[in-house]
């Protein structure tokens, strides 16, 4: 089981989700863009609108990226129960065998 906690011991926000629609993350001579292919199969660029959201999500994701600490520690499954019950919530992930033996070393 692994606990997500950001750098007050409380669990962080919702990795922000970013809904691309119709456009796609193209590569020319070295240099990244968003464009998509309209009804005449050419390619266009990515309005202005687009672009600020992909920022402000980028923003986002890097400040969740931030707060969020990893503990890789083994709890036992009540641990989770307890904080869920104080209403916060946690990711939880259940080890193989493999897994918990790797960890467990």
């Amino acid at each position: 089981m692994v606990i997500y906690l950001d750098n007050n011991n409380q669990i962080p926000f919702k990795k922000p989700i970013f809904n691309k629609g119709k456009y796609k993350l193209g590569k020319k001579n070295g240099k990244k863009f968003w464009y998509y292919i309209d009804e005449n199969n050419k390619v266009v660029p990515a309005d202005i609108e687009f672009i600020k959201k992909y920022n402000n999500y980028v923003k986002e994701y890097n400040e969740y990226v931030r707060n969020v600490k990893e503990y890789n520690k083994l709890v036992r499954g009540r641990i989770a129960d307890i904080i869920e019950k104080s209403g916060k919530s946690c990711k939880v992930e259940i080890l193989s065998e493999e897994e918990y033996l790797k960890i467990s070393q």
